[in-house]
């Protein structure tokens, strides 16, 4: 990723504050969240998530 837009999208666990999952990605998508949660879930177990409601996390692949 030399060049471009690039996109971040990011799992941060509210209590500790800390980043528990994050992705980079040149296309805003479903991919990109999805990325970024399944590197949560390695580190955590969430008992609940929320979201900003972007379109990305309103698609078929991520609900």
């Amino acid at each position: 990723m030399t060049q471009g837009i690039r996109l971040f999208s990011s799992n941060i666990d509210v209590f500790s504050r800390k980043c528990v999952g994050w992705e980079l990605s040149r296309n805003l998508d479903a991919q990109l969240t999805l990325n970024a949660l399944r590197k949560a879930l390695r580190n955590r177990k969430p008992e609940i998530h929320h979201s900003d409601q972007g379109v990305q996390y309103a698609s078929k692949k991520y609900v």
